[in-house]
């Protein structure tokens, strides 16, 4: 599971993915070996790179050493001996996962794999809908109940002439609503004078969680009212049984209808779904939060991913607004099917979407300083294509770009001093090939090519490929940040997306930045 891929049906079937991946199984990665046979160990199918931890991983070792040419003992640093591994045949255990390969030279007594693996990444918070999980009955003109729009007329209202009339949600998360919020119109003959607040797990069948009668309001206003601690649920409505004028015989009035998360704070359920997820670190004693917003809007074709990290989580509070955030950093995907591919550790997530021709980067989690975790104790970044929320695939902006060569606001990093800093390799103004007074953080060695240098970088004199760390810098302040972990800048003459690249016994899947194919526009990501 260190490196996957799949074909997600649209952009919330690819949250479903990546949290299992995540989520069900701890990760495998830093892969070495040392001996006689050529041989090499690979994924339970036989995939370069798909070894992977179990539902039982923790932070350890393993060392995986022939006995003979067919038969590995498999030690781990805390487990101990777990069994033995045949060559050819998977071996499973709940605590690491791989299949080992014979070459065309045999393995010896003594030739030796090691092998690392971190628990399983935890969710944090998953709940929330898009437009496509709002629902009404009886209500004419039910969008403007979710529309944020607040005004003294009808106007803004949404309409049900009969009752009993309902709204509700459908989320990606079950969730426990605690407080409902109605506005009503300036006409209180409309507004309702009861309803009952209701939950379901399967959208068909619903359970009443709390009714109220007789309310009264005194003018046009926005009311909350509690409802009890009735558990997580994926379904919730609220069924409006009668108006101020007529009883259930009456009509009604509603501006704005929300739904809350916890008795206290400002979680709103109805507007855009998200996911919170958490890496353990590689020794097991972090938490670094991932925040995913999932943007819709079916007018524009778009449907994200918006990428926020924050150090510290706070439950009560929504994804762009915890404490110290990055800001967001968007990545275009679809509704329709696309196929995905993504190395993960303890620390960090480096992937890419295909949407239809588009090769769509993102890297999120902590990349490798170059200072002592004293020093530089959080180096957290946030790449994904740029910072418009509502980004399309189909986007032929300057400034849509992937992380190995980014435009502006499409790659953040944290530095040592708390402070996330935009990089970027494009210009709004200026041809200084270290940036501008708006983006003085670049990433190189792809910033070099700004100058039209793209023909210093080719392959090795003897036609084989050559793999760079990809490098962020700053000049405001001056500092060298580190290395993103795992990818690489390549040149990209004769290459195409998709091609493998092995160096140092590891494979490295070969993509472009987002729809370009010059030569500085070629990254790779190793498949450990």
């Amino acid at each position: 599971m260190t490196w996957m891929t799949g074909v997600a049906a649209g952009y919330v079937d690819f949250l479903d993915q990546l949290q299992a991946a995540l989520c069900d199984r701890g990760h495998a990665s830093g892969l070495f070996y040392q001996g006689t046979g050529n041989g090499t160990l690979t994924g339970p199918t036989g995939a370069s790179g798909g070894y992977v931890g179990g539902t039982a991983s923790v932070a350890e070792t393993f060392t995986i050493t022939a006995i003979d040419a067919n038969t590995f003992s498999v030690v781990g640093s805390l487990a101990g001996d777990i069994g033995q591994a045949t060559v050819g045949v998977p071996f499973a255990s709940t605590r690491i996962n791989f299949r080992i390969n014979g070459g065309a030279t045999a393995f010896v007594a003594g030739d030796q794999f090691k092998l690392s693996t971190t628990p399983r990444w935890t969710l944090a918070r998953r709940q929330g809908t898009g437009a496509a999980g709002r629902f009404s009955n009886g209500f004419a003109n039910s969008t403007r109940l979710w529309d944020g729009l607040v005004g003294t007329t009808a106007e803004f209202a949404s309409r049900a002439a009969a009752l009993p009339a309902n709204a509700g949600i459908s989320m990606i998360g079950a969730a426990d609503v605690r407080r409902v919020s109605i506005t009503t119109t300036n006409n209180q003959l409309f507004a309702p004078a009861g309803f009952r607040v209701e939950y379901s797990d399967n959208g068909s069948s619903w359970t009443e969680a709390i009714a109220y009668a007789n309310v009264e309001w005194t003018s046009t206003e926005a009311r909350s009212f509690a409802v009890p601690d009735v558990g997580l649920h994926l379904h919730w409505r609220v069924v409006f049984t009668a108006s101020v004028n007529g009883g259930a015989a009456g009509i009604v009035e509603v501006q704005e209808l929300r739904f809350y998360r916890g008795v206290v704070g400002d979680m709103q359920l109805q507007q855009r779904a998200e996911a919170v997820l958490a890496a353990p670190g590689n020794d097991g004693l972090d938490a670094i939060y991932i925040g995913i917003e999932l943007y819709e809007d079916a007018a524009a074709a778009a449907r994200s991913f918006n990428f926020y990290q924050f150090r510290s989580f706070d439950p009560l509070v929504a994804v762009r607004s915890q404490a110290n955030n990055s800001g967001l950093t968007n990545v275009p995907l679809s509704s329709n099917n696309f196929t995905w591919w993504a190395a993960v550790n303890g620390r960090r997530i480096a992937g890419v979407a295909k949407i239809g021709a588009v090769y769509v980067p993102f890297y999120q989690g902590l990349g490798k300083p170059y200072e002592l975790p004293s020093v530089h104790p959080y180096p957290a970044i946030n790449a994904g294509t740029s910072s418009n929320e509502a980004g399309v695939a189909t986007s032929t902006d300057p400034n849509f770009r992937g992380f190995s060569h980014p435009g502006r606001y499409g790659l953040r990093a944290r530095y040592p001093d708390n402070v996330w800093r935009p990089h970027s390799n494009r210009f709004l103004s200026g041809s200084s090939e270290t940036g501008d007074s708006a983006t003085p953080g670049k990433v190189y060695p792809a910033a070099t090519t700004n100058g039209g240098r793209e023909s210093d970088f080719r392959e090795a004199l003897d036609g084989s490929r050559v793999l760079y760390e990809i490098v962020l810098t700053s000049i405001d302040p001056r500092h060298m940040w580190g290395e993103l972990d795992g990818c690489y800048f390549t040149p990209g003459f004769n290459l195409v997306p998709e091609q493998n690249i092995t160096m140092a016994r590891f494979d490295h899947m070969v993509f472009q930045n987002c729809f370009r194919n010059a030569a500085a526009d070629f990254f790779a990501i190793r498949q450990d």
